[in-house]
């Protein structure tokens, strides 16, 4: 059945996946979890095992050509990706893919419509005298309203209307001043990020591009002379750059900062957004037991992880292995906030989490502990759960409901 075929739901219900789905959306790029979705259901459809199989993937877009790759999922169900250049060895499947439907967009501004069409309804019960809605409802729902209309503005080199907005506010009101831009600018930047992505306003290349113009200026102040005069010239740049898009801000920025002779410097702001990126990660690992806490703490730590790559690429074409090494690991980290964020909406009803339960208890039956040990340490390392999720799946505490943990 393809996602189009799927029964939207109502009520708390149908706020609870459009949170979900909204984040995939956001805080993934939109066309990650579009193709993740086409993918599987061209899966689905050919017939493909979940394990144990190698698969030619040959993807065709809109445009000219087409992508090829292999897939090689092994008897647990973990995968590896090979470019085309590499023909693993055994039986080989291929599947065909055809890009360019928006199945995850079309399914979301359904479910933001019918979340609409409830809100309407509930105040107008407010005001023939009954109970207002609850503030946490409408603060879900405005996330979803508002995400709704982000989804529209993700593309990296298209202009965004919140970042001219803040672009134009700061070419109105700061840049004229005599006495410069103070150095408490960045940290109300960076605020003006995490608060407007909390409300679902801002994708993550866009929130990305606040947090380099308000760390990369602060970081070349410090490493230099006249901290409030080289704060203010690069912090200027970089905020009169956002009003153009969000790739002009990061990629304007980094080149006026590379010209200048600040490699080092780039590549240490690189560094920071990393460590930040990965404390929010560890923060959500270390969390409850509870998917949509989970998938909020992803969420604020996808853009430090975008803008930690996107600094350190710029870097790395000066080219140390240690630069290439902080790419490396923000890359690696981005894909698997990504990756986790689109599983919190894609397993909402815990279908994926009870098989996992079924196959430990399965391999705790026959002594297998690799098993056991792999698929709870795959399923924390690629982001699906938190570490408290443990215990549940290893039989320690007793399943929510009898029945579904059977």
């Amino acid at each position: 059945m393809g996602l189009a075929e799927v029964p939207l739901p109502r009520g708390q219900a149908a706020l609870a996946e459009a949170v979900l789905l909204g984040r995939a959306l956001l805080g993934a790029e939109p066309q990650f979890l579009e193709q993740n979705i086409l993918v599987r259901e061209a899966w689905e459809a050919a017939g493909l095992p979940d394990r144990d199989v190698t698969v030619r993937m040959i993807t065709k877009g809109l445009g000219p050509g087409a992508k090829k790759h292999y897939i090689c999922l092994d008897e647990h169900g973990a995968g590896r990706h090979h470019d085309d250049s590499y023909r693993p060895p055994g039986r080989v499947r291929t599947l065909r893919v055809r890009l360019g439907r928006t199945p995850a967009r079309d399914r979301f501004l359904s479910l933001n419509r019918h979340l609409a069409e409830q809100l309407l309804e509930a105040e107008a019960i407010e005001a023939t005298g009954g109970p207002p809605p609850h503030p946490v409802a409408l603060r879900r729902g405005r996330f979803v309203a508002n995400a709704a209309h982000a989804i529209d503005h993700c593309v990296l080199d298209e202009p965004h209307p919140e970042l001219r907005e803040l672009s134009d506010q700061f070419r109105r009101t700061a840049l004229l001043s005599p006495e410069g831009v103070p150095l408490s600018a960045a940290e109300g930047l960076e605020g003006e990020a995490n608060g407007r992505r909390d409300e679902g306003r801002l994708g993550s290349t866009a929130a990305a591009a606040l947090l380099v113009v308000a760390r990369l200026p602060s970081a070349i102040a410090a490493a230099g002379q006249a901290q409030r005069v080289e704060f203010t010239r690069f912090f200027s740049f970089g905020m009169l750059e956002l009003g153009v898009s969000p790739g002009q801000a990061i990629y304007g920025l980094c080149g006026k900062a590379l010209r200048e002779g600040h490699a080092e410097v780039v590549f240490r702001a690189a560094e920071d957004l990393l460590r930040e990126a990965e404390r929010r990660r560890d923060t959500a690992l270390d969390g409850p037991p509870d998917r949509d806490a989970f998938g909020e703490l992803l969420f604020a730590a996808a853009p430090y992880a975008l803008a930690a790559l996107l600094l350190a690429s710029a870097a790395a074409d000066e080219g140390s292995s240690a630069e290439l090494a902080v790419q490396a690991t923000a890359e690696e980290l981005f894909v698997r906030l990504q990756d986790g964020l689109v599983h919190q909406w894609a397993d909402l009803g815990d279908v994926r989490l009870r098989e996992e339960r079924r196959q430990i208890r399965e391999a705790q039956q026959r002594g297998d502990t690799l098993t056991v040990n792999l698929i709870v340490r795959e399923g924390e390392l690629g982001l699906h759960r938190p570490r408290a999720v443990r215990d549940l799946l290893l039989g320690k505490m007793p399943w929510p409901n009898a029945e579904e943990g059977a």
